[in-house]
C-alpha cells in the first residue's frame, strides 16, 4: 500500500478559519472551518457584502471540491427529547434506514446523572450521510457557556453526498426542503408528536442564518478564569506572606509565540482593512485571511 504525504507551504489564518496551499498547484487550496470557523467566515462574508449562498456558489464556480459539510437545525423549545428518540429507537419504534447508532453521555464524573449531556448518532460514521443530535444547552453549559439553544441536529455529510446537498442549496435557495429531505430519507419516529411537531417547523421555518462572530478572547478568557486565575491568586497571596517574586521572575522569560502575536494583529487590526489587502502573499508560514 503507498501512502502519500501532502506538505503545506502556505498557512493562513482568522480565527478558526485555516486556508492551507500545497507547493503541488494539483492539490488546490484546502480551506477548513473548525469550533468557530464558520462564524469567523460569516464575519469575513459580512464585511464583504454577501451571503453564504454567493460565497458557495463561488465555491462551485471555481470547481471548490466539499469533503465534509455540516448543517445543523437548533432546536430551541426542546421538542427533542434525546432519550425518549433513543427509547424508541432501542424499542424499533423508528423506521430507519441505518442499523448504527451510538450514544454517549458526557459530563463529571461527580455530577449527577441529570447534568450530562446525551448525545445520539443514527448512522455510520464512515458513511455518506449520519445524524448527531446532542443536548447543546447542557454541552455548553459545561464549558460554562450561556446559550438559547435546547438541542441541535446535525446533517452531517462526506464527499459526494456534501457536494449534492451544497449544489442544491445553492441552485435551490430552499433549505427547508433540502434538510427534511435529507432527515426523512434516512430516518422518521411515527406517531410521536414531538418528532412530527419539529418536523412540521423544519418544513415551514428554516432560514439559512448567519451570526458572524469576530475573533475575540472568550476562549482565552474562560481558560484563563478556570486554569488560571486561582493559580494566579494563589502566587500572590504567597509572595505577600513570604516576599517571593514569582510573577516577576515568570514574567521575565515569558515571551508570546507566533500564534499570539497573529492572534493580537488580527484583534487589532479592522476586518475592512485585512480584506483590502487580500492579494497580498505574506512572506512566512502564517498570515491574515
Amino acid at each position: 500500500m503507498l501512502s502519500f504525504t501532502y506538505i503545506f507551504i502556505l498557512s493562513l489564518a482568522y480565527g478558526d478559519i485555516s486556508v492551507n496551499a500545497s507547493k503541488d498547484s494539483s492539490m488546490g487550496v484546502l480551506l477548513e472551518l473548525r469550533g468557530m470557523g464558520c462564524r469567523n467566515l460569516e464575519y469575513v462574508l459580512q464585511a464583504r457584502g454577501i451571503d453564504w449562498y454567493s460565497f458557495l456558489s463561488c465555491c462551485i464556480d471555481c470547481q471548490g471540491v466539499f469533503k465534509r459539510i455540516d448543517l445543523a437545525v437548533n432546536d430551541m423549545g426542546g421538542l427533542l427529547d434525546i432519550e425518549i428518540l433513543r427509547e424508541r429507537y432501542y424499542a424499533n419504534k423508528v423506521w430507519k434506514r441505518s442499523r448504527t447508532h451510538e450514544a454517549v453521555d458526557s459530563g463529571k464524573l461527580s455530577g449527577t446523572h441529570g447534568d450530562t449531556a446525551k448525545t445520539f448518532y443514527i448512522g455510520s460514521k464512515n458513511s455518506s450521510i449520519y445524524f448527531c443530535l446532542y443536548e447543546k444547552e447542557k454541552e455548553q453549559k459545561s464549558k460554562g457557556i450561556k446559550t438559547d439553544i435546547k438541542n441541535r441536529f446535525e446533517i452531517r455529510l462526506k464527499n459526494e453526498k456534501a457536494g449534492q446537498t451544497i449544489e442544491q442549496l445553492v441552485f435551490s435557495r430552499n433549505p427547508e426542503q433540502t434538510i427534511a429531505r435529507l432527515i426523512l430519507t434516512q430516518i422518521d419516529f411515527p406517531d410521536y408528536i414531538l418528532w412530527d411537531i419539529f418536523l412540521d417547523n423544519v418544513t415551514t421555518s428554516l432560514p439559512f442564518i448567519m451570526t458572524p462572530v469576530a475573533v475575540n478572547m472568550d476562549k482565552t478568557k474562560r481558560w484563563l478564569e478556570r486554569q488560571v486565575m486561582p493559580s494566579l491568586l494563589m502566587i500572590k497571596e504567597i509572595e505577600k506572606k513570604t516576599g517571593a517574586n514569582y510573577l516577576e521572575e515568570i514574567d521575565r522569560h515569558t515571551k508570546l509565540t507566533e500564534k499570539q502575536e497573529l492572534k493580537i494583529k488580527q484583534m487589532t487590526t479592522d476586518i475592512a482593512d485585512m480584506i483590502e489587502k487580500d492579494t497580498a502573499v505574506p512572506q512566512g508560514n502564517d498570515g491574515i485571511f
